[in-house]
């Protein structure tokens, strides 16, 4: 993988679980005819990992021969029972319409405007792709392809992950989390923020439609929560 260098992004956070809880968000694909090496780096972090909660978050191809390294990838995949996706808005160009079908296919939760409930090691877990009033006593997520802005809606989430910007591909200096010159460009032109008990965290993403980055190594996000 020095062609395409990637780092894993951690982080922490303290719920006084019963037990703690880890999750990997992967984001924008973007896979094509030769994306099967990044495939298989990729199951290699999740077989690493061994995440409790995977969450992937749209952009996952670009070519009908790259929807055949989506399905590969997604095969590895189905003995997991925690996984959650959505789409990006590369999923819904014509070309892709077959993306939805192929996470049918393999039995992986397509939750586009829809929310899920589950219990995970003894603890609650809402998962949103929309916001909505919060389950208390859960553990919240939001789940996003294209970021948002924070707003007091958003303060009843223990995480919020979205992707969509790639960290601009080029990145010429970082202030505060900020990426410059994505910033000037978008509000959340961010990799980071806590507001309150809120961790919100933005992918840099694992693939691009136009492959070229300077100085912003793609990314998974892994998330423990104890």
């Amino acid at each position: 993988m020095k062609k395409h260098p990637y780092e894993i992004r951690k982080f922490t956070v303290t719920r006084k679980l019963e037990q703690a809880i880890r999750i990997l968000f992967i984001s924008d694909l973007h896979f094509k005819k030769k994306s099967h090496r990044l495939a298989l780096a990729i199951l290699q972090e999740v077989e690493n990992a061994q995440p409790d909660i995977i969450l992937l978050g749209g952009d996952y191809s670009d070519t009908k021969k790259g929807n055949t390294v989506l399905s590969f990838f997604l095969s590895q995949l189905t003995h997991r029972p925690h996984i959650y996706s959505i789409s990006g808005n590369h999923d819904r160009w014509w070309i892709n319409k077959e993306v939805h079908n192929i996470f049918v296919k393999h039995g992986v939760n397509w939750m586009d405007n829809t929310n899920h409930q589950d219990s995970i090691k003894g603890t609650g877990i809402s998962i949103h792709t929309q916001v909505a009033q919060c389950q208390e006593g859960n553990l919240n997520i939001l789940l996003l392809h294209e970021p948002i802005s924070y707003t007091n809606e958003l303060a009843c989430y223990d995480l919020i992950v979205a992707g969509h910007l790639h960290g601009g591909q080029i990145v010429l200096f970082e202030k505060k989390s900020n990426l410059y010159p994505l910033r000037y460009f978008y509000k959340n032109g961010f990799l980071e923020k806590k507001v309150n008990k809120t961790l919100y965290i933005i992918s840099k993403g694992m693939g691009d439609l136009i492959p070229f980055r300077i100085n912003c190594k793609r990314d998974m996000v892994l998330v423990d929560i104890e």
